[in-house]
């Protein structure tokens, strides 16, 4: 009877597709360099999604409690990319009654 004596690695994979071209093309994909997701540029693309969602997360607060959001306001928001800002607004949006107040 077989026993596994270790996790399941990648290799275990390529052991047993042994010399197939399934076992081929598994070793490409394995072998494809994905350093550049750690690199600079995706590290700052990923900050500015963060950002992106907070001021939507700010948006949907205040929508959700009823505070009439103009459309030049939203603009404004969805376009701050300054997360202390981003993290005031969304503190005074749980608070709010007025759109007038998430600026004050």
């Amino acid at each position: 009877m077989f026993t596994r004596r270790h996790a399941y690695t990648p290799a275990d994979a390529v052991v047993g597709l042994g010399r197939t071209k399934a076992g081929k093309l598994w070793k490409e994909i394995m072998d494809t360099d994905l350093s550049y997701f750690r690199g600079p540029l995706a590290q700052a693309l990923r900050e500015e999604g963060r950002e992106e969602g907070r001021a939507n997360d700010v948006l949907f607060i205040l929508r959700h409690r009823g505070v009439h959001v103009p459309a030049d306001t939203a603009v404004q928001i969805v376009a701050c990319r300054d997360r202390d800002t981003l993290d005031t607004w969304m503190r005074r949006a749980l608070e709010i009654s007025a759109i007038e107040q998430l600026f004050g």
